[in-house]
């Protein structure tokens, strides 16, 4: 195999602030001949792959064939210096703490970051695992057992406090507010 010599460093620089690459069938195919040689080579001499030497060799060749080949259509991707989702989780998370008092819902943040709801669920699930809705729901809960905590039994209802913070159906609320603390908002509302 004749080995590729290329600036591998540049290419992955130039990849890196790319948010998706679209290869052509034509370049997919001859990726997929060229891996499936490599694996027909090794599975034939088996001996090769205690050589460590080869080894590298091979690494660099793949990863070079790579690059080769989704490096022509990067003019064509969608290219950002700061990514679209990147931006939308700052302007999410600098909202979030500005609002900390207010029941915040999904369209909100869609407003405010001027994102789709469909890549505001991807930077949340890229970011931290969970959906915008459910993020919203949990800082709403929690600011309802804060309150509640904090609450005279004889002044304040319950269904006021969940009221305020966007819980309208109150056995559902009872329900997701006794599966994230362990017990019911009633019990929180009269340990005080």
């Amino acid at each position: 195999m004749a080995s590729i010599e290329l600036d591998i460093s540049f290419l992955m620089r130039k990849i890196r602030n790319t948010e998706l690459v679209t290869v052509s069938d034509s370049s997919m195919q001859g990726l997929q001949l060229y891996l499936k040689n490599i694996y027909m080579h090794l599975h034939h001499q088996t001996n090769l792959v205690f050589n460590v030497n080869f080894l590298d060799n091979i690494k660099h060749e793949i990863l070079s064939k790579i690059l080769l080949t989704i490096e022509p259509h990067l003019n064509n991707s969608k290219q950002y210096t700061f990514r679209l989702r990147d931006r939308a989780f700052i302007k999410v998370k600098k909202y979030l703490l500005d609002h900390e008092n207010a029941p915040l819902t999904v369209r909100q943040l869609i407003k405010e970051t001027n994102v789709s709801i469909r890549t505001l669920e991807y930077t949340f699930l890229e970011r931290i695992g969970i959906t915008p809705k459910k993020v919203l729901k949990s800082l709403r809960l929690n600011r309802v057992n804060h309150e509640l905590k904090l609450a005279d039994a004889d002044k304040k209802k319950i269904s006021d406090i969940a009221n305020y913070w966007g819980f309208w159906h109150m056995g559902q609320f009872a329900k997701d507010y006794k599966e994230m603390f362990g017990e019911l908002p009633s019990n929180t509302l009269s340990q005080k």
